[in-house]
């Protein structure tokens, strides 16, 4: 069962920065109403700086890959 747009959490690095040990990125080839708009590569180059804390990651990541939904996570599952 697949959402009409992927999910995408950056916010739960920030909010529980100590809580994981790791992250999991689900790059298959899904077909949704969410766009990305660079290759593999650039998707998990852009999620390490995000773990880095590079200036900006978290906005590029959202700008290269939307529309994206994360209302679960907010209603606090």
């Amino acid at each position: 069962v697949y959402h009409e747009t992927h999910y995408l959490n950056t916010d739960i690095v920030t909010d529980m920065p100590d809580m994981f040990s790791g992250f999991l990125l689900d790059l298959r080839a899904v077909t949704t109403n969410t766009r990305v708009d660079t290759g593999t590569t650039g998707i998990i180059t852009l999620f390490e700086q995000l773990l880095h804390g590079v200036p900006g990651a978290k906005e590029e990541l959202k700008r290269f890959i939307s529309p994206t939904n994360m209302e679960q996570y907010r209603k606090g599952i």
